[in-house]
């Protein structure tokens, strides 16, 4: 008995470390928080308490617009590109009934594979995923306009219809 009272002491302490270093905040708490870091510009941090906040309150009402946020945040200030990614897709998974929400982190995840990672594959699977679930959409026009644009320079993709391309003006000065 004796030897085991060490090993039943030193368990108690740890778990009254963890227990005492858990986040005891309140939903309304942690938002207070968040925007006051935010204001700040401590996004680090404010990144590290939606993440709190996220995993704390899975129920919230806030929830999806804070993991939203939070991607923002990520391409935005962290660049952590494949972490925005990671959140756009829990977003689908998680509210996959709220198709305006999907649609709209499904296009994202196509945006960052093209625009900051520059992974055309990657790209073209998304945005082909988001005209077949979503055809009709507000940005379904703006998807087919990446996609027929992926990979392109700037100098080679037409912005408006009257535009002409360098190329032309080109044979039209000689």
């Amino acid at each position: 008995m004796k030897r085991f009272t060490p090993f039943l002491i030193l368990t108690m302490i740890l778990i009254g470390q963890f227990w005492a270093c858990g986040d005891s905040r309140t939903e309304e708490e942690l938002l207070q928080e968040i925007d006051k870091l935010k204001s700040e510009e401590k996004l680090v941090d404010a990144t590290k308490t939606m993440e709190a906040f996220i995993e704390k309150f899975p129920e919230s009402p806030k929830r999806a617009s804070m993991m939203k946020e939070l991607a923002i945040l990520y391409v935005g200030s962290a660049k952590d590109y494949r972490k925005a990614i990671e959140i756009y897709q829990a977003i689908q998974n998680d509210y996959a009934a709220d198709s305006s929400l999907v649609a709209q982190c499904q296009f994202m995840t196509g945006y960052i594979y093209a625009n900051d990672l520059h992974e055309y594959d990657n790209a073209r699977r998304e945005y082909e995923k988001f005209l077949e679930a979503f055809p009709n959409n507000e940005l379904a026009d703006d998807v087919a306009w990446e996609l027929e644009n992926l990979g392109k320079d700037i100098s080679q993709i037409r912005l408006l219809p009257s535009q002409e391309s360098p190329e032309s003006k080109q044979t039209i000065e000689q």
